[in-house]
């Protein structure tokens, strides 16, 4: 299916894996370090994205604590008009 296509996906699996490739791009690692997404706790489908150019917002949270190596970040998926799409946490 294209990329609008729902009929076999809810949202199409490019475009998630869009969104995590963006997750890491304004952490201040070295680029010879690897940030791999290992969990998503939430994916919210608000609606069907549409085949009109989408754009991705990510933010990482804050660290729990100095020591921890565990990055957060949530992304939205949104439309032109600026209506979320998907939530991914």
């Amino acid at each position: 299916p294209g990329l609008g296509e729902t009929s076999a996906y809810g949202v199409h699996p490019s475009l998630l894996d869009a969104c995590l490739q963006l997750m890491p791009g304004g952490l201040p690692y070295p680029a010879d370090q690897t940030i791999l997404p290992v969990a998503i706790e939430r994916l919210t489908l608000h609606r069907a994205p549409e085949r009109a150019a989408l754009w991705c917002r990510s933010v990482v949270r804050p660290a729990n604590s100095a020591a921890d190596k565990t990055i957060a970040a949530d992304a939205w998926l949104m439309d032109d008009a600026g209506r979320v799409c998907v939530t991914v946490e």
